[in-house]
Order: structure tokens, then C-alpha cells, then sequence
């Protein structure tokens, strides 16, 4: 009985660093993306609302 418990855990371990290694690569993918997206920032968003203000009105139609 030991033995076959001892190779469940053995595979069990396997299976747990595959998934772990699995994670990693995926969430390496995403750091990349948030890595290239660092300078995009919500002020060019408003950029059209602050046009909007120069041309003298108080508040958009």
C-alpha cells in the first residue's frame, strides 16, 4: 500500500509543476502586454474633451 501511495504523489507532483509551468508561460504572455502598454495612459482619452474647452464652451453639446 505504501508504495502505490508514494507513486500517486510522485505523479501528483508531476502534474502540479506542468500546470505551474503552464501558468507561468501564460502570465509571461500578459506581463509582456502590460510591459508594451505602459505608456498609453487615460489622457489621450480626454484629449477631445480638452479641444472642446479651447474653442470657448463651457460644456460639451
Amino acid at each position: 500500500m505504501i508504495c502505490n501511495e508514494i507513486k500517486l504523489w510522485e505523479r501528483a507532483c508531476s502534474r502540479k509543476r506542468s500546470v505551474s509551468r503552464c501558468i507561468y508561460q501564460l502570465t509571461a504572455c500578459i506581463r509582456e502586454q502590460a510591459r508594451s502598454h505602459i505608456g498609453f495612459s487615460a489622457a489621450s482619452w480626454c484629449a477631445p474633451v480638452r479641444s472642446l474647452h479651447r474653442h470657448g464652451r463651457s460644456s460639451p453639446p
